[in-house]
């Protein structure tokens, strides 16, 4: 019998052996307790943000999501605070070991569960359907958000995709510059796959 392989076992503060506790395996991804089979997941997000107050830093967050299609969903948030009695200097120790563990999470939980999103979205579209994804429906022609007001662009007009905080930015195209044609919150569910569909469609 085959033994589970643990491949990531973090803790939200590594000070505190009781803060939440975030474990990945070949079978699946525990977050607090809420264990998801990676077939299951149909839903993630992940990022960080450098956090400021009066233009002081504070620290960093580095967060990863899991969702499924029946509604359950966890977050796994990490932080790197600032150190002295005034805050406003970086931990930077403690800031790249937070950002190593938390690529290292990243890369798993693509692997295992964003590959596969994305290559479902990309093989509707191919086989000439539609397909919801980090905010916006793309099809053959391109992609789309919104439906009163919908902002549309096709595929050989876009150019790149931006991250930054609190929106996402599809970039088009204008002359030997770039700018936002669409715009999704941060946050957004697979809205940081965004980047490898267009790998796949744009020229």
């Amino acid at each position: 019998m085959a033994m589970t392989q643990v491949l990531l076992d973090v803790l939200a503060r590594p000070d505190k052996p009781n803060s939440t506790r975030l474990v990945m395996t070949d079978e699946a991804v525990t977050i607090g307790g809420k264990s998801f089979a990676w077939p299951e997941i149909d839903k993630v997000d992940f990022g960080f943000i450098d956090s400021y107050q009066n233009k002081v830093y504070v620290g960093t967050s580095f967060t990863i999501k899991v969702g499924t299609h029946d509604g359950r969903k966890a977050t796994f948030l990490m932080l790197s605070k600032s150190k002295g009695f005034f805050g406003g200097t970086v931990d930077h120790q403690k800031r790249d070991h937070g950002r190593e563990q938390w690529s290292r999470a990243v890369d798993i939980l693509v692997e295992r569960a964003g590959i596969r999103i994305v290559e479902t979205a990309v093989a509707a579209v191919r086989g000439g359907g539609t397909a919801e994804i980090g905010g916006v429906r793309i099809d053959q022609r391109g992609m789309s958000k919104g439906r009163l007001f919908k902002k549309s662009v096709p595929w050989n007009e876009i150019a790149s995709f931006e991250s930054k905080y609190p929106y996402h930015h599809v970039l088009v195209r204008q002359g030997d510059k770039t700018k936002p044609r669409i715009q999704i919150a941060n946050g957004t569910w697979n809205s940081m796959l965004l980047p490898t569909v267009i790998r796949v469609f744009a020229p």
